[in-house]
């Protein structure tokens, strides 16, 4: 009786692990699938479903961290291309100068500029590595040009994202992610906005 009863835990045990197994890969196909569309947003819901359940996957790193770095939310992605880094320190090179980007955006600019320089080291031709090479002083820099402008609304802008600004036709014509009240609403999968 004794061994039945372990069997039978035992097997249902099993069901349960396997059960979930099935249920975190359906999720994170369904979240690839989202990704690979450029439905970003969408993706990073699912993946940190995924990730919240102590699920963890290199490549799965990768994307929420692109994820948020496409959609500019670079303190975001900081946290999760800082999960990657933990979890395997060889990476691409382009994650590596994405994190950097992603460190300057917390404000942690030494860990960046050591992020950067392994970063020059993969990718030894890369415009990008140059630039930091030759301008290593970046924030003395800024300091020095901080200031110099006013910056103010121009009462213009939407609450959502403009950008591009350009003449066409004697008109300044722009893109931005505002909702202009048409009979048919069209949202762009990558933000999930207008």
């Amino acid at each position: 009786m004794k061994k039945n009863y372990i069997a039978i835990t035992f097997t249902l045990l099993l069901v349960l692990i396997t059960l979930n197994g099935r249920a975190q890969s359906a999720s994170q196909h369904k979240a690839d699938k989202d990704y690979n569309q450029y439905a970003y947003i969408d993706a990073i819901a699912t993946y940190e479903k995924v990730a919240e359940k102590g699920y963890k996957d290199q490549e799965m790193f990768q994307r929420l961290g692109n994820a948020y770095y496409f959609n500019g939310e670079l303190t975001k992605a900081a946290k999760w291309y800082q999960a990657l880094f933990e979890m395997n320190p060889e990476q691409e090179p382009e994650y590596y100068y994405r994190y950097a980007q992603t460190l300057k955006a917390t404000g942690d600019y030494a860990k960046a500029d050591k992020t950067l320089e392994s970063f020059n080291k993969k990718k030894t031709a890369d415009k990008r590595g140059e630039l930091f090479e030759n301008n290593k002083n970046y924030l003395e820099q800024i300091k020095a040009n901080s200031g110099r402008y006013e910056i103010a609304d121009a009462k213009i802008n939407s609450t959502q994202t403009d950008y591009g600004s350009a003449y066409y036709d004697n008109k300044l014509v722009f893109a931005s992610a505002r909702d202009t009240g048409g009979i048919a609403k069209k949202t762009f999968k990558w933000t999930n906005k207008s």
